[in-house]
């Protein structure tokens, strides 16, 4: 039995000038100056001699991830980053915006999100993110929350044996929703929820770079836990 921590971080600011539904933006030069005094606000906290940092295979993590790694350097640990794609936000599917202006755009994929989220928290896991609107514009829906959840409850395996070591810390540097799902996984690998609960969540605004300290008390455990979920999901 060993005990660990988990660090999430949301991403930092990125340009929301342009979107194409794959929503892949690079951080803006607040962004950057964001996530500096982020590496620099967590970087401290760290107990352990190596690090390996977890981030979303979207642009926006990696550069977080990047700026919180030259931190780590410059302080002398060592660390690994990793890009892991089972951490990454929700596929929102083959989107077709075609010359819809920005506004348009954006009010577009938030009604997806918002029948999304009524579907979510109303028990249909089954529903694909755009599948209720106009087929000339969502060519492919995205992702059901059922598939959703299984992917993001599979990048908490690969976090959980990163930290069988005793003497490395995770840091996971994600999205807004997935890291909300995250925190309710955790409570049900720490059994303060129950599997049927995980869904019942709010979604709530987050700090760019915010970050959320997990605390595992037992690994063996906690993989028992999270495999039993993926396979009721899945």
């Amino acid at each position: 039995m060993n005990s660990n921590r988990i660090i999430l971080i949301r991403h930092s600011y990125d340009d929301h000038s342009y979107i194409d539904g794959k929503n892949d933006t690079s951080l803006t030069a607040n962004g950057i100056e964001i996530a500096k005094e982020a590496a620099i606000r967590i970087v401290p906290t760290i107990n352990k001699e190596n690090v390996i940092i977890r981030y979303s295979s979207k642009q926006r993590a990696k550069e977080t991830a990047i700026i919180l790694s030259e931190e780590l350097e410059k302080k002398g640990f060592n660390y690994n980053c990793l890009e892991d794609k089972d951490l990454t936000e929700l596929y929102q599917g083959k989107l077709n915006f075609g010359d819809m202006v920005h506004k348009d755009r954006v009010d577009f994929l938030q009604s997806c999100w918002d029948d999304f989220e009524n579907c979510r928290k109303n028990g249909n896991l089954n529903h694909h993110f755009g599948e209720l609107k106009s087929k000339q514009i969502v060519e492919r829906p995205g992702e059901c929350h059922k598939e959703w959840s299984a992917r993001i409850a599979t990048g908490i395996q690969h976090i959980l044996t990163d930290i069988e070591n005793e003497n490395t810390e995770s840091i996971t540097i994600t999205h807004r929703g997935a890291i909300l799902l995250m925190q309710n996984l955790f409570k049900i690998i720490n059994n303060l929820e129950n599997f049927e609960n995980v869904e019942k969540y709010e979604t709530i605004w987050m700090d760019y770079c915010k970050d959320f300290s997990i605390q595992i008390n037992n690994t063996e455990h906690a993989k028992t836990r999270i495999n039993n979920f993926i396979k009721k999901r899945r």
